[in-house]
């Protein structure tokens, strides 16, 4: 009797145990994830901010990824033909890769842009007769597609991106002739393609947190300068003058406060990682190597680390990297994996 109930305790032990165990089991944290296109294959993949390839995306020549802001659907164009230079728009959901063909016609793709819902895209595509680009809008399911604007013979269209104004798109425009760097930025209405001119302005790419504050490089008689425009009322105001030195990337803080970016020096010429207020002040160095210059700093989503490129100088190697603004560590996200010179691009969304 002593020996089954002795048999009967192990057993009910061993129950409670493994159940323990299992209980116990941890399961990874969603995190945001990294899509990266390197350029040594053209292929389009997806990392985990410790370096870990999770899955290939698209393979083929694939170009510019973009994140929704509000799902795990990623939109990129594939280059299909080489020698017509056709490009096909798919948007691909990460977690389930359940992948859309969003437009196979003629012509070269890119620029896709998400509406801040994440239903509508917008972006270019370059007319195969005359080379000039038409700038569509598509439904996330691929439906509704339809042109907004097809350029004049003599201007050239550069950059689209969403507003904080529901149902508006930001355009830049510039005579294709044009030689002053001096281009226009308009306000367009996807429902009834009306146009309405906003500003004059140096630099044909912008980027915003709100949809309202557009950060962009000021170029001024050979000065360059990080500058922020309002839409409210078109103002523009420089935040920091970098003189006849270069800037190299920029990137909003989630909460819209703080900017990092890559500047030149004006002694070493070496590009460093620095930090500024959205007001102009408190500029401070993130990032700062002898032997290497780092550039285009990317926050990530939750604004307590940061992305950057690097290479070693005189060598040409990129590697990138991820700083922790809270403790300063600084982690190789391409220890074990060449990128080359890569475009990346952070998930907005844990995944």
């Amino acid at each position: 009797m002593k020996k089954i109930l002795a048999l009967f305790t192990i057993a009910l032990i061993s129950i409670w145990s493994g159940g323990c165990e299992k209980s116990l089991t941890t399961v990874s944290e969603p995190e945001y994830n990294i899509a990266a296109m390197p350029d040594v294959t053209g292929d389009l993949y997806l990392f985990n901010p410790k370096g870990k390839r999770i899955r290939m995306i698209a393979s083929g020549i694939v170009s510019q990824p973009t994140w929704s802001p509000v799902s795990a659907e990623l939109a990129y164009a594939v280059q299909t033909d080489l020698v017509s230079n056709r490009w096909d728009l798919y948007i691909t959901d990460v977690n389930s890769v359940k992948k859309l063909l969003l437009a196979n016609d003629d012509g070269f793709k890119y620029r896709p842009r998400f509406s801040p819902d994440g239903s509508k895209i917008a972006y270019f595509n370059t007319n195969k007769t005359d080379s000039r680009r038409d700038l569509y809008v598509v439904n996330t399911d691929g439906s509704n597609k339809e042109i907004l604007l097809t350029e004049a013979e003599d201007e050239h269209c550069a950059h689209v991106d969403w507003t904080h104004i529901k149902n508006h798109l930001l355009i830049y425009k510039r005579a294709r002739n044009d030689t002053t760097g001096i281009g226009q930025l308009y306000l367009l209405n996807v429902l009834d393609k009306s146009q309405t001119f906003l500003v004059d302005i140096s630099t044909q790419s912008l980027k915003t947190i709100d949809g309202r504050r557009w950060l962009y490089y000021h170029r001024d008689a050979g000065n360059n300068a990080l500058a922020i425009l309002d839409l409210e009322d078109s103002s523009k105001r420089i935040i920091f003058d970098n003189g006849r030195y270069g800037l190299s990337g920029y990137s909003w803080h989630p909460d819209g406060h703080t900017i990092v970016f890559g500047r030149a020096d004006s002694l070493s010429n070496r590009r460093q990682v620095y930090q500024i207020d959205s007001d102009g002040e408190n500029l401070t160095c993130l990032v700062s190597r002898e032997d290497q210059n780092c550039s285009q700093p990317l926050f990530f989503p939750d604004g307590q680390r940061i992305l950057y490129k690097s290479h070693f100088v005189p060598y040409y190697q990129r590697d990138y990297y991820i700083l922790d603004l809270a403790t300063g560590e600084i982690s190789n996200l391409t220890a074990e994996t060449i990128l080359g010179d890569a475009t990346l691009a952070i998930s907005r969304v844990r995944l």
